[in-house]
């Protein structure tokens, strides 16, 4: 956080710097049109920039009351590096092409969006899911069992995701001083998956999409949280891997930041962190 509040600094001398050189140089007759609009261009950069940073030191200064937090690639990620392909899918499934299996996925996508709110439903959503996609990449000697063996990994092995390094010291630090709220497009078997690894208990409500039948992208989920804890904007903050889930956060009035766990993300019109530890800078984490 701090490498980038020096960055923005530093944009912004530069821009102050460039409008101080154009002042001493020919555009210096204030009826001089284009030295203006020069001016105005860079002005407006800074003011940006400074806005920018202003943004930044009140996340770090700011008394929020409550952080909000995505789990897929803020708390854990998949274990396979794909959200779909688990640990049995890769055992049962040879020569796995994922740009074929991304095509037939657009065809049956749509079913993980039903609203399902125990395992057992869950189960039954995976089975019929990977039932057509399979069935429809034509995998050789192909039969229902494999897909319920899949449905039944995804559902119900934890191994299928993996932890953050030091996820327990930076939930612990933030527990200190915010309330946790869990905010993600998922299903029954998280909430099965955190309490497995002792991690519910550090938020005050997780909530999750499949049990409320309305996801991110649909807007309305995030009010649940906002109503049942009368969130005014600035007192929350919302942390997501995804872009246009912050978008949708941002509307509804909570400040938000970008999680990329494993430095993907080039550039983003948000602020960027690696890990929880960013908004705790001058806290040491616990061994």
């Amino acid at each position: 956080m701090q490498e980038e509040l020096d960055k923005l600094m530093e944009e912004l001398k530069k821009d102050i710097d460039k409008i101080n050189i154009k002042r001493k140089g020919t555009f210096n007759n204030k009826s001089n049109k284009p030295y203006w609009d020069l001016e105005k261009k860079y002005k407006d950069k800074a003011k940006t920039i400074r806005d920018k940073y202003n943004s930044i030191v009140r996340g770090e200064t700011m008394n929020y009351k409550y952080i909000i937090l995505d789990f897929g690639k803020v708390i854990a990620g998949p274990a396979t590096g794909h959200w779909d392909i688990t640990p049995k899918y890769i055992e049962l499934i040879k020569d796995i092409d994922v740009d074929k299996y991304e095509k037939v996925r657009k065809k049956y996508g749509d079913i993980l969006s039903e609203k399902v709110t125990t395992l057992e439903e869950e189960y039954n959503m995976f089975f019929k899911f990977y039932n057509g996609i399979l069935s429809d990449l034509n995998i050789p000697n192909y039969d229902k069992t494999i897909a319920e063996e899949i449905a039944y990994d995804r559902t119900y092995n934890y191994s299928k995701y993996t932890l953050y390094d030091n996820i327990y010291n930076e939930l612990d630090s933030l527990k200190k001083d915010y309330k946790l709220i869990m905010l993600t497009d998922n299903w029954p078997c998280v909430i099965d998956y955190l309490k497995h690894y002792n991690l519910d208990s550090y938020f005050d409500k997780i909530y999750v999409s499949s049990i409320y039948g309305v996801e991110k992208k649909d807007k309305t989920f995030f009010d649940y949280p906002i109503k049942e804890y009368n969130i005014e904007p600035g007192e929350a903050l919302f942390i997501d891997d995804n872009e246009s889930n912050l978008d949708i956060a941002h509307e509804k009035g909570l400040d938000v930041l970008l999680m990329d766990r494993n430095n993907e993300v080039g550039s983003s019109k948000y602020t960027i962190i690696n890990d929880l530890s960013s908004l705790f800078p001058n806290k040491k984490s616990k061994n």
